[in-house]
């Protein structure tokens, strides 16, 4: 949730106050009632372009135990459900565990300043219910409709 360090209590509950819950998706760990692991997929404007960025925040007693992948990964499965095609994460540097699970999924990083940027392109998925809908209207054509559209 690009802090970068360790936040105060304070700076986390600024941060949350300014979330747009309308738009906003947060993936959380829990050990118990304790949130240990968040992941925060937004999409970034214009909506249209359909690109998101993407923050993971795990805190240091679940760190390296493959957490920050697990986030991740479900995040961008959700990025792609929902036509997400590029996402986009900023990085330290320091934090050598988040630059390999942004390599392992294949996004190129970027040095930019004091932060990398990784950028990931993702794939497409069809959607079923579009090409559900597009069956149905094919077969609701009449013979010299669909000898038309295939012209």
């Amino acid at each position: 949730m690009r802090f970068c360090g360790q936040p105060s209590n304070e700076v986390i509950s600024d941060y949350v106050d300014a979330i747009d819950w309308r738009h906003a998706v947060l993936i959380g760990q829990f050990d118990g009632a304790q949130l240990v692991g968040v992941a925060e997929l937004f999409p970034t404007l214009p909506r249209w372009a359909r690109c998101a960025e993407l923050a993971v925040s795990v805190s240091r007693d679940w760190r390296g135990k493959g957490l920050g992948a697990a986030l991740t990964e479900a995040a961008l499965t959700h990025a792609q459900d929902h036509r997400i095609r590029r996402v986009t994460l900023l990085i330290s540097p320091e934090n050598q565990a988040m630059l390999a699970v942004a390599e392992h999924q294949g996004a190129r990083l970027l040095p930019v300043a004091d932060m990398v940027v990784a950028r990931l392109r993702l794939r497409a998925v069809p959607n079923p219910v579009l090409q559900g809908i597009k069956a149905i209207v094919a077969m609701a054509l009449p013979p010299w409709g669909r000898a038309a559209r295939a012209v």
